[in-house]
């Protein structure tokens, strides 16, 4: 079959944005993005299978990628934001924030499959005819580790694709990708990473660790646990562009983000004995009322200056234990040389496979932003 590379996710946004949920448009919208899947999973097998790697040096001891949800840039302490939802990671002096990130879509779905591929906005390859990163880090000997509060193996036939993510823990695709998955997710995060902390020290040298968290995903209030409330509408009496219900929802998402706070900690008290660098971002913000009565992701047709500013841009931060410093000066240069460079989630791979020096036909040093010959400048989004 012959489509357009970009079709499933027009379609995708299209429904999402729609209003009309019942319609023969809808109806035709979702047979054909049935049937289009349907072809990505053998697909992906086969890219996989063919992963490929020339040498390794193994510069990293422990990468950890921590994949935030619907945390918002513009709603972080770390990025300026006047009430304190990061006060931990504020306190962190191996903490560096980068301050040019964006993602490149509105939807998790179309983000996850960009920044585990080798997709970009530019080389028209179709994602999963392009291997996936944690394939490259196992084939090289790094032992990968996924710990999901999103995707969970099913208990399903092993040829079922959804049209999430569920093929980072297909049957079909698993063993290829990980050697070690969680079985079932929380209700809260920092549940999630107490039962990865039981298991963390038989992952053995050489490590991936990918945590994908739910964050502030919504239903806002239900992403902290009720003793962690900190925020009330009455800490918004500034915003007097507010009703007191919108000071509530903007109440519950900052709780979110306070909480997700404790949660990051969390994940670096796990590290900082260890050799470790950890890279955090979000595969997308949200709108909070910041510039219209509106909160959440619209998924509109055009994106706008707004969208652009309050979806399309996210936080993303490096932290460095001790001994990684200690041995990794180079990467400590290279990092404070880039904090002011504009980066693109979908370059996330060239990044990873810089920092544990592996080779492959995939890799590009001049999309990893930590490397001399970077150059992206480019900034296509949607």
């Amino acid at each position: 079959h012959k489509y357009n590379i970009d079709e499933i996710g027009r379609i995708r946004k299209r429904s999402t944005y729609s209003t009309s949920y019942i319609s023969l448009s809808c109806l035709y919208d979702a047979c054909r993005m049935n049937w289009l899947s349907t072809f990505d999973l053998p697909k992906l097998v086969v890219s996989l299978e063919n992963t490929e790697v020339y040498s390794c040096k193994y510069k990293s001891n422990n990468i950890v990628v921590v994949i935030g949800e619907s945390f918002s840039k513009h709603h972080s302490s770390l990025y300026g934001y006047p009430l304190s939802t990061n006060p931990l990671l504020e306190k962190e002096n191996n903490l560096y924030v980068f301050n040019d990130a964006i993602t490149t879509d509105g939807l998790t779905s179309l983000v996850m499959k960009n920044l585990f591929s080798f997709r970009d906005k530019e080389n028209n390859i179709y994602w999963a005819e392009s291997t996936l990163f944690p394939a490259i880090f196992k084939k090289a000997g790094y032992n990968c580790t996924f710990i999901s509060n999103q995707e969970v193996e099913e208990s399903n036939p092993s040829d079922v694709y959804d049209m999430a993510n569920g093929y980072l823990v297909s049957p079909l695709t698993k063993h290829l990708l990980w050697n070690v998955t969680n079985e079932k997710k929380c209700q809260y995060d920092m549940q999630l990473i107490d039962d990865f902390a039981t298991l963390k020290d038989s992952v053995g040298p050489y490590s991936l660790t990918v945590f994908h968290l739910i964050g502030q995903h919504t239903a806002y209030e239900d992403r902290y646990p009720r003793d962690k409330a900190f925020f009330t509408k009455e800490d918004y009496e500034y915003r007097t562009d507010l009703t007191d219900y919108q000071k509530s929802v903007v109440a519950h998402f900052d709780n979110a983000i306070r909480y997700g706070d404790e949660v990051l900690n969390r994940i670096l008290d796990l590290y900082r004995n260890d050799d470790t660098i950890v890279i955090f971002f979000s595969d997308h913000g949200e709108e909070m009322y910041d510039c219209r009565n509106f909160a959440g992701r619209s998924h509109e047709p055009i994106i706008t200056s707004n969208t652009a500013k309050y979806v399309y841009e996210v936080p993303f931060f490096i932290w460095m234990s001790d001994e990684y410093k200690r041995t990794h000066q180079n990467v400590v240069n290279s990092v404070d040389k880039s904090l002011y460079k504009p980066f693109v989630l979908d370059d996330l791979p060239h990044l990873l496979l810089d920092l544990a020096g592996i080779e492959c036909e995939n890799y590009d040093s001049a999309y990893s932003i930590l490397n001399d010959k970077y150059f992206r400048k480019r900034r296509l989004i949607g």
